[in-house]
């Protein structure tokens, strides 16, 4: 276990939420290092995934580079958004069923990491209080979504997403208030969709169906 939270943990806690995790629940994100996480290489030029397919898991780039082009219309290498070392995308699979809205491509020699959203889900599942934390933060993410997919009128829809900023900002609103919570009160609400997984750390049912209208 030590080996992987060695090689792996260091990019997971780029992320905000994934490092409130690890530093607030080690061995969640351990096990996370050791049973969730999966290595790829790419080459220049070949795709790592494409628009319309279902997203399996989020990606962390650990050495070279990505380029994403958003929405279908076909554009050369020199266009669209690079992902550098350090970034992720994909991490809307984590909380909600989620298919590519974009094609992704190695730009340079690359390495990236992939979090399983099935794996990442079993694991929370056995660990109430993380899984708490959760949905909790899954839920105030899928909140700032919703807001950005409506004002953007559904324009602004990819597989990037929130920034650094935004996320810290909802990582602090869960610090202040999910020690007050009983870690055992969602597990009891009727109301918690589970993901195709089988997993409930995935939110509740009225927002998923915000989901597959996008």
């Amino acid at each position: 276990m030590l080996l992987h939270w060695e090689l792996f943990s260091r990019l997971l806690m780029k992320h905000p939420f994934l490092r409130f995790l690890g530093q607030n629940s080690r061995g969640a994100l351990t096990e996370v290092c050791q049973y969730a996480i999966a290595e790829a290489r790419f080459h220049p030029g070949e795709e790592i995934f494409h628009r319309g397919a279902k997203a399996e898991g989020m990606l962390l780039l650990n050495i070279g580079r990505l380029q994403y082009f958003a929405g279908v219309e076909q554009r050369s290498l020199g266009e669209g958004m690079f992902v550098d070392v350090g970034q992720w995308l994909c991490e809307q699979c984590l909380w909600i069923p989620w298919t590519h809205q974009g094609r992704l491509v190695a730009h340079d020699q690359s390495l990236c990491l992939m979090l399983s959203s099935k794996q990442f889900g079993m694991i929370m599942e056995n660990r109430p209080q993380e899984l708490l934390w959760c949905r909790h933060y899954a839920r105030l993410w899928l909140g700032h979504l919703r807001d950005t997919f409506r004002a953007s009128n559904g324009d602004d829809v990819h597989d990037l997403f929130l920034s650094n900023d935004d996320l810290r900002s909802l990582v602090r609103r869960i610090s202040g208030t999910i020690a007050a919570i009983n870690p055992f009160h969602l597990r009891a609400q009727s109301d918690l969709s589970t993901h195709p997984s089988g997993h409930s750390v995935h939110t509740v049912s009225t927002e998923m169906k915000f989901n597959q209208n996008l």
